[in-house]
């Protein structure tokens, strides 16, 4: 069955202008130093994740430090997410975007909630 026509209980919401800025979640240690930090563009975004573009592969399972910023929404979305699929694709665009990321969030405010929703609903 094709990707787009699965029912989903979440249904996804694309985005224009709006990106992703991510690290890795590592030991304490790391954290002492700035990690580092990688940006690409939001393909789309549900209730329970992101879809976005990378410059760099990232293994499933993999956690993250997300920041996810909306044109139309003036505050940044910090949360936690973790790497479910990854897919390697032809280069897109001038920034070489030649991974597809597909991230769920595992931890995030009820405010980060709250500006999501309106970005999919302003979007």
């Amino acid at each position: 069955m094709s990707r787009d026509r699965v029912d989903r209980k979440n249904p996804r919401k694309g985005t224009r202008r709006a990106y992703v800025e991510y690290a890795k979640i590592g030991t304490r240690l790391s954290r002492l130093f700035k990690p580092d930090v990688q940006r690409g563009p939001m393909v789309d975004i549900s209730r329970n994740g992101v879809q976005f573009r990378a410059t760099a592969p990232l293994e499933v399972g993999e956690s993250l430090y997300m920041t996810l910023q909306f044109v139309d929404i003036p505050e940044p979305v910090k949360l936690k997410a973790e790497v479910r699929w990854a897919r390697e694709e032809k280069k897109v665009g001038i920034e070489n975007y030649t991974h597809l990321i597909g991230a769920e969030f595992v931890e995030f405010s009820p405010h980060a909630w709250d500006l999501i929703a309106a970005a999919m609903r302003d979007g």
